[in-house]
């Protein structure tokens, strides 16, 4: 039988005693633990995901019934920026990102993405928008790691019609009782009768992509079982494979307390083909420098093909704006805006700003996506159900300072 080392050290010294208890990472791991063994409830082909433990999971996902498992899989390897790998028995989610990449970056992979795209998609995007559908799989992928919604995430794995737009987004550099300069994003209305009008443009002429039958996922193998699935350390995984099953790995003992989703069924062989994947680690690479935002963000509005950007209202309260001031980085007399828009005017009070003040009017982007209905987020203990609407997606204001 092949046993594969993934480096020099025991399964015995990476047996020793853990890390401290902490009350907020068990939180954390517990969350995983729902979050996981719920997405891939109906899974049949075996699964390791690294489970990063720092940060809290994304919201659960709902109403994935009929959905493709390959689909599914792919789908949630790009919420939790993993890649999928597939091995002869079973998948893995593995941590992976270019050399000299901060894969949380959010805003350099968005801005990078947008000054990558050509003058007609950008023309696409910035005016009324396209179908999810219609993006490159690469562009999918990208904005499916940030839709930040479950609603919308949901939608794109069902194939429902999803709605993105590239716009302009106010913001409002000023300087705050302490004398530092602050920038604050200001309320923007996705139902405003012209965004709508848009909107539906877009959805009048859109066409459901046709079903595709994509290859199923490998078959499980072996009499090692993990059912419901489970977050272990890789040295408690390696304990409960010794005393239970009667195998044994050896690991590098540095990756010990590192956190793995483990469900289905494995031999000790298809086990360790996965945990090979999952316990890589990256090579060392220098981080490229951070991206100058107002310079992006000023060669995209300066783009012909993000002219439309600036023709449109902002909608509801801040309709009165002219989005061309904010794109040109005019100064502007605060009570004149508050005229203009009751929700500057309280927004001001709750800062402790005078009315008199004269602030510098900023534009920023955001990439928004749109699904029909909403999603249940939380149910209270009175059993009432609150929700949420399916909007989601990821914004970039100016830094303070810029041109």
């Amino acid at each position: 039988m092949r046993w594969a080392v993934l480096c020099l050290a025991t399964c015995l010294a990476a047996s020793s005693a853990g890390q401290p208890a902490d009350p907020e990472l068990e939180k954390r791991i517990a969350a995983w633990e729902k979050y996981l063994a719920e997405a891939l409830a109906n899974a049949k082909t075996s699964i390791i995901v690294d489970v990063d433990t720092r940060t809290a999971p994304p919201p659960p996902l709902q109403g994935l019934e009929g959905v493709h498992e390959r689909n599914l899989m792919d789908g949630l390897a790009s919420v939790t920026n993993r890649e999928l790998v597939e091995g002869s028995h079973g998948v893995a989610f593995k941590r992976s990102w270019p050399p000299g990449v901060r894969p949380w970056d959010s805003t350099t992979t968005i801005l990078e993405w947008l000054t990558g795209r050509g003058a007609q998609y950008l023309d696409r995007l910035g005016g009324d928008g396209m179908a999810f559908s219609e993006l490159d799989p690469a562009s999918q992928k990208l904005l499916l790691a940030n839709a930040g919604n479950s609603g919308v995430v949901s939608a794109i794995l069902r194939n429902d019609f999803v709605h993105v737009k590239l716009r302009a987004n106010p913001n409002i550099e000023y300087t705050d009782r302490a004398g530092v300069r602050r920038m604050a994003g200001m309320f923007y209305d996705n139902d405003h009768p012209q965004q709508r009008a848009r909107l539906d443009a877009v959805y009048a002429s859109y066409k459901p992509p046709k079903p595709s039958a994509p290859k199923d996922l490998p078959t499980p193998v072996g009499e090692i079982r993990f059912n419901p699935g489970k977050v272990f350390t890789v040295n408690e995984l390696s304990r409960e494979l010794r005393t239970k099953h009667q195998v044994r790995i050896q690991y590098d003992a540095r990756l010990g307390e590192s956190h793995l989703f483990v469900q289905g069924a494995f031999s000790g062989e298809s086990l360790m083909d996965l945990l090979q994947s999952v316990l890589t680690t990256q090579e060392p690479s220098l981080l490229k420098s951070p991206p100058d935002v107002n310079k992006i963000l000023g060669e995209l509005f300066g783009n012909p093909a993000l002219a439309g950007l600036a023709q449109h209202r902002f909608g509801g309260d801040m309709d009165a704006l002219d989005p061309h001031l904010f794109v040109k980085g005019e100064t502007a007399n605060l009570g004149d805006l508050a005229r203009m828009s009751p929700w500057i005017k309280g927004w001001a009070q709750q800062v402790g700003l005078s009315l008199d003040s004269s602030v510098r009017l900023r534009a920023g982007l955001s990439v928004s996506l749109w699904a029909a209905g909403s999603t249940i987020f939380h149910i209270d203990e009175q059993g009432v159900k609150h929700t949420v609407r399916n909007t989601g997606g990821i914004g970039i204001p100016p830094p303070p300072g810029g041109q």
